[in-house]
């Protein structure tokens, strides 16, 4: 999901300039939708998984609050967080197949201006409860790799197959 991300963030601008003919100051005002988009998603996000890890916990007899002292090893909190997954994934992924042919179309500037970007990163921190922190860095560089070799490519992938098929393949990822 991240490398979807930053792909659809390092094109944004050039592509917005390119297609829509904005100039540079009014190409830095498209990143504000997604910035209040990505907000906006935390909290609905978050509640989701609340709601299923809350479920999750009362199928297994556990109380609704976890503590430290859980011993969550026959728990299984894969479930808990991904149960809800397939919405948020499905979601995102027709906003990006839409983007890209939004884009491709030459939609009205509002349409890929207001598609949602839904992201979770919470189950790496539940599953490695010792060492949280180091759970989360070593996600983020690989996480961060892959988006540094996808965005690397971008820009050859645009000219190669244009921008309806760039994120159409993008979304398949």
């Amino acid at each position: 999901m991240y490398t979807v991300y930053s792909c659809v963030i390092a094109s944004l601008s050039t592509l917005f300039i390119e297609i829509y003919d904005l100039n540079q100051w009014q190409a830095g005002f498209v990143y504000l939708p997604f910035g209040i988009g990505g907000t906006f998603s935390t909290f609905v996000s978050g509640a989701l998984l609340n709601w299923a890890y809350r479920k999750a916990r009362s199928r297994h007899d556990l109380p609704g609050s976890p503590s430290r002292d859980d011993d969550i090893d026959d728990f299984p909190i894969e479930r808990a967080r991904l149960s809800i997954m397939w919405a948020p994934v499905l979601v995102t992924l027709l906003c990006i197949l839409t983007y890209g042919w939004a884009l491709h179309e030459r939609w009205h500037l509002a349409v890929p201006l207001t598609l949602p970007f839904v992201g979770f990163n919470t189950l790496i921190s539940d599953i490695n409860r010792a060492a949280p922190s180091a759970a989360n860095a070593s996600t983020a560089v690989v996480r961060c790799g892959l988006a540094a070799l996808a965005v690397a490519y971008l820009e050859d992938i645009l000219q190669a197959i244009d921008v309806g098929w760039t994120f159409t393949c993008i979304s398949g990822l």
